[in-house]
């Protein structure tokens, strides 16, 4: 998935007490998708059917979703609600054959797995900070568990805080927790930074570890790598 994000906000209404936001965002999805059947019966060699589903064809689908998104900001602390997909895109995956299957059940199931759909979410914020801004401390709550085009499901609950200095090499750093509350269930330690003042580059590791041959390696690996320019 490449996502390509456009979005504005501005100040609608402000008091002593603080400032009211109101925003919205338009995001471009382009989507390289893959999908491959087999029937158990037929499985008979499980070297072959990895490589089966390795070669299997790629198809590409674009959408575009919206957000809108309101955030009220006091003098030591902010409060945010966020709607994701609100117009919940969708994306299709490439026919499968489906000459060897018999049961209709099936049938209607892998037709019907055809379509991914990027539901809605309601998303939930609030942070705190010191008066100056350089240490802050942020939750973030998915009222609402999503699924993902493989067809685990997430719902992010995520503790974190943040130190800012007046320095254009590494700004900001963070460190944080997240934990999924559907599907996997697992549990993330993060840490990121923001290097000079655009690029935020962010890791987490899971907590859970597994064997894979006699080597222990977390359940789990995230990164990413986003630019930001304000103007």
């Amino acid at each position: 998935t490449t996502e390509l994000n456009l979005g504005y906000s501005r100040e609608t209404w402000s008091s002593e007490r603080g400032s009211l936001f109101l925003g919205a965002e338009a995001k471009l999805y382009l989507m390289r998708l893959s999908r491959f059947a087999a029937r158990f019966g037929d499985i008979t060699d499980s070297e072959e059917l990895f490589d089966a589903i390795d070669n299997a064809n790629f198809q590409n689908d674009e959408g575009v979703g919206v957000d809108l998104g309101a955030l009220w900001v006091g003098d030591n602390y902010q409060l945010g609600v966020q709607w994701t997909n609100i117009n919940e895109p969708e994306f299709r995956f490439p026919d499968v054959n489906l000459e060897s299957y018999n049961s209709d059940e099936a049938i209607r199931f892998l037709e019907s797995d055809a379509i991914y759909t990027l539901d809605r979410q309601l998303k939930l914020e609030a942070s705190i900070f010191t008066t100056d801004r350089r240490w802050s401390a942020h939750l973030g709550y998915d009222w609402d568990p999503v699924p993902e085009p493989m067809g685990d499901r997430f719902q992010w609950l995520t503790p974190s805080g943040g130190f800012t200095i007046d320095s254009w090499w590494i700004p900001s750093a963070r460190i944080g927790y997240r934990q999924n509350l559907a599907g996997t269930e697992l549990g993330y330690v993060s840490i990121g930074a923001t290097l000079f003042k655009y690029v935020n580059i962010d890791i987490a590791s899971a907590l859970d570890t597994v064997k894979i041959d006699g080597q222990k390696l977390p359940q789990g690996l995230m990164g990413s790598i986003g630019f930001e320019i304000s103007w």
